[in-house]
């Protein structure tokens, strides 16, 4: 897999390899050829050569990398064509750069598709969602706020001690 990767970092296109656009899936979630080729043409205009060519990390440490190099089967096929979605729907959320940033980044990435997965089951619901922008100074807070009518909730997405959700309550 590291020759693969190399490759794909010399060309700086992931997509070389096309094996979600296969079509003898056992469909996980459906969608038309159409719709797999979007999704897909969508993350390659977010997971741009520029990107791949900066990338410093192993592709292990990437969750659309380790989805492409590793992947071929119809759960990663369907995780990528949610996330695509996702993307897509979230995009304008006031800071939404903050999540695209470590989902993009090694090591990161699968904590922000688990945030971009609860914010969108939350957006699809109705509910404003934002990002917060970290406060170095502070901690590094929650992760999504949403709100619809009255409703307001913080949510954090990593393991958190008592301390930590404490403090940042008390300095919010």
């Amino acid at each position: 897999m590291t020759d693969d990767f190399e490759a794909i970092r010399q060309t700086g296109d992931w997509s070389v390899n096309p094996w979600w656009l296969k079509d003898n899936w056992l469909e996980v979630i459906p969608r038309t050829p159409d719709q797999v080729q979007a999704a897909f043409d969508y993350l390659r205009q977010v997971f741009d050569s520029y990107w791949l060519r900066a990338y410093k990390g192993e592709p292990i440490e990437n969750l659309l990398l380790r989805s492409v190099l590793y992947g071929g089967d119809a759960f990663r096929r369907a995780h990528l064509i949610l996330l695509a979605e996702r993307l897509q729907r979230l995009k304008e959320t006031p800071g939404f750069h903050v999540v695209m940033k470590a989902l993009k980044g090694r090591g990161e990435s699968d904590a922000a598709d688990m945030e971009l997965e609860l914010a969108d089951i939350f957006f699809q619901e109705g509910f404003q969602i934002v990002f917060p922008i970290p406060k170095s100074s502070k901690g590094k807070g929650p992760d999504i706020r949403i709100s619809k009518g009255n409703e307001k909730l913080t949510i954090w997405t990593a393991p958190l001690k008592l301390e930590t959700v404490l403090h940042s309550l008390r300095t919010e």
